[in-house]
């Protein structure tokens, strides 16, 4: 894994899985609270943030974590949150920011193929 961070979107009708790859800090934090900003305005009814695949996050990408929570209850999107790697379970072990969150293995329904949201195809290959 490279760190850069990605969020993909795997769809199925008003369900969403976004899966988090690479590191979550101050630079990148903002874009996934935005990206779910988006996706509870045009009507997402489920969440579920697959961090598994998340190498990392600082204290900024913890609280973008607890406002995804909060936008989804706002917007009334069901929220859940996969299991992450190890030395994130201990943080959140730590921290107990994350005691009430709710986890779970995958939404429901079956899924499509997934949609890169951040960084956007013109920042990945840096043509403008």
């Amino acid at each position: 894994m490279d760190g850069q961070f990605r969020i993909l979107d795997y769809q199925r009708g008003d369900a969403h899985r976004l899966a988090l790859t690479g590191e979550l800090d101050l630079v990148c934090a903002p874009a996934l609270v935005e990206t779910v900003s988006t996706l509870c305005r045009e009507g997402a009814r489920q969440l579920l943030l697959d961090i598994s695949d998340l190498a990392f996050a600082d204290s900024t990408g913890l609280r973008a974590l607890l406002t995804v929570e909060t936008l989804c209850a706002e917007h009334r999107c069901e929220f859940s949150l996969t299991r992450g790697t190890e030395q994130l379970e201990r943080l959140f072990e730590i921290t107990r920011l994350f005691q009430n969150l709710p986890l779970r293995v995958e939404p429901d329904g079956a899924e499509e193929q997934p949609v890169l949201l951040w960084p956007t195809p013109v920042e990945l290959t840096g043509r403008e």
